[in-house]
């Protein structure tokens, strides 16, 4: 049940502060395994998808009553060849706005944020330009 209410609260933070002027129709964004909207993804336009990975769910304390998750938050950032590098640093400071050292509290997760990390990743074979910005955190739930 963790993982689902860490995915949720991830998700939920990062559509509700997607910047306005930024709406789908100026730089999509979509979380990962969801279908678009308009069957296709842009061919014409930045987009973006958000993935949650976790690493390890491990005892947070001797006795076994705190559970402790560390994972990442992925975003992927697709830009058109020579000419998105800078939207996709744009992006990168927003995933930093909304997410960077901030704590949220979901349910009975408590996730910390570190700051937020973007780089290039490579050239696709269509034109575009991959580049990613991951932010690491840590979840504790405490169990009765």
């Amino acid at each position: 049940m963790g993982l689902e209410i860490i995915q949720a609260a991830i998700a939920s933070r990062f559509f509700t502060n997607y910047p306005t002027g930024w709406n789908q129709a100026v730089y999509p964004a979509i979380a990962e395994n969801q279908p678009w909207a308009t069957s296709k993804q842009p061919t014409d336009k930045a987009w973006c998808r958000l993935c949650v990975r976790v690493a390890t769910s491990t005892d947070a304390s001797v006795d076994a009553k705190a559970r402790r998750v560390a994972g990442k938050v992925w975003l992927q950032i697709f830009v058109n060849e020579n000419g998105g590098s800078l939207v996709a640093q744009k992006m990168g400071d927003e995933m930093e706005r909304i997410f960077g050292r901030k704590t949220v509290v979901s349910g009975s997760e408590t996730l910390r944020f570190e700051r937020a990390e973007t780089a290039y990743v490579a050239k696709t074979d269509d034109g575009w330009q991959q580049h990613r910005c991951t932010v690491n955190f840590l979840s504790d739930a405490v169990t009765p």
